[in-house]
C-alpha cells in the first residue's frame, strides 16, 4: 500500500483546488461545506484556498458548491466597507465576535458566520495570515487538529511537523491528533506504521492532556503546548 504526505502546496492551480474541494465535499456528505469539516479532510487548509480566491464564498461557487456556503453573504458593498476599516476596528470584530460566542479564541468560519463587517479573508489580507491577525486582538490559537495523516510522515516530515507545532501554537494552544488504533482493523496502514497514544505521547515535546476513543477505530490525542522541561508542579 502506497502512502503519500496528505498535503498540497499552497501555489497549486486553481483547477486542483476545485478537484480538492469536490473531494472533500464528497467525504462531509453535508448541505453546507464549511472551512472546519473541510480542514479535517484536506490537503490544503481553507485559509490558503480564501486567499487564492478571494475569500471562501468564491472558491465554493468556483467548485460548483455556492449553495453550501454557511457565512454571511459578503457583498461588493461589504467588501468596500471593510476596507475602509481601521487595523483595530477589525482587531474589534474579532473581539467581539469572541466575546459573542464565549470563547478566548475566535475561527474564520466564526468570523465569516457572524460577522456582518468583515470576513475571514479580511483578516488574513490586512495581517498577512489568519494567526498574526488573531495573535494581535489578543486571543488564543484555535485548536490546532490532524486526522489520521501522522503515521504517514518520514522522519523528516515528522521533524518538519514538530517545527511547525512550535511555530503555530501559542503558549495557551492546543493540539488534537486524529490516529487510527494500534491493532488489527478491517483497513488502514500495516500495523507497524501506526502510532499509539504512547507513541504519540514520547515523540512530541508537548503535556498530554486527553485521550479520547473515536468510534470503534480510532483515537484522539490531545496535548497542550507546554514544553514537558518545562513544567511545574505548584
Amino acid at each position: 500500500m502506497k502512502f503519500e504526505l496528505n498535503t498540497l502546496p499552497r501555489n497549486c492551480s486553481k483547477e486542483t483546488i476545485i478537484t480538492e474541494i469536490r473531494r472533500v465535499d464528497s467525504i462531509v456528505g453535508k448541505d453546507i461545506l464549511t472551512t472546519h469539516d473541510f480542514n479535517k479532510f484536506s490537503k490544503l487548509k481553507a485559509a490558503s484556498i480564501s486567499k487564492k480566491f478571494g475569500s471562501w464564498e468564491k472558491a465554493l461557487t468556483a467548485a460548483g458548491f455556492g449553495q453550501k456556503y454557511s457565512g454571511i453573504k459578503i457583498t461588493e458593498k461589504m467588501r468596500q466597507q471593510s476596507k475602509l476599516l481601521s487595523d483595530e476596528q477589525v482587531l474589534n470584530e474579532l473581539i467581539r465576535i469572541a466575546t459573542k460566542l464565549g470563547q478566548d479564541y475566535v475561527t474564520q468560519e466564526n468570523i465569516n458566520i457572524h460577522s456582518g463587517i468583515i470576513s475571514g479573508s479580511t483578516v488574513v489580507y490586512r495581517f498577512g495570515s489568519w494567526p498574526d491577525g488573531v495573535k494581535k486582538a489578543g486571543l488564543k490559537d484555535s485548536p490546532g487538529y490532524l486526522s489520521t495523516v501522522v503515521h504517514g510522515f518520514s522522519p523528516e516530515q515528522f521533524s518538519g511537523f514538530k517545527t511547525e507545532v512550535k511555530r503555530l501554537l501559542s503558549p495557551q494552544g492546543r493540539l488534537a491528533v486524529v490516529e487510527i488504533v494500534k491493532r488489527a482493523t478491517p483497513f488502514g496502514p500495516p500495523l507497524d506504521r501506526r502510532l499509539s497514544p504512547e507513541d504519540l505521547k514520547s515523540s512530541l515535546d508537548l503535556i498530554p492532556l486527553a485521550t479520547v476513543d473515536v468510534g470503534e477505530y480510532f483515537y484522539m490525542q490531545i496535548f497542550g503546548n507546554i514544553p514537558r522541561c518545562d513544567a511545574r508542579g505548584d
